[in-house]
């Protein structure tokens, strides 16, 4: 598996994870994104989230692609 880590930049708005992963990682669509936080391959911060998650400028946002 290879990991995958993408830092919010400052002009990202805040709002779901779910909806911003797609917006910085073309090659995910949304339900793809969301897929990978229901397999717990998504983390916030170091720490798992839902696809409700609210991710904010700075925030880290890691992803393990399968």
């Amino acid at each position: 598996m290879n990991d995958k880590e993408i830092i919010i930049v400052p002009d990202i708005p805040s709002d779901r994870v779910d909806k911003i992963i797609p917006v910085l990682y073309d090659e995910l669509s949304r339900s793809s994104s969301q897929q990978l936080i229901e397999d717990g391959l998504v983390l916030v911060n170091g720490n798992p989230c839902n696809k409700k998650t609210v991710v904010k400028s700075g925030d880290e946002i890691a992803i393990t692609l399968p």
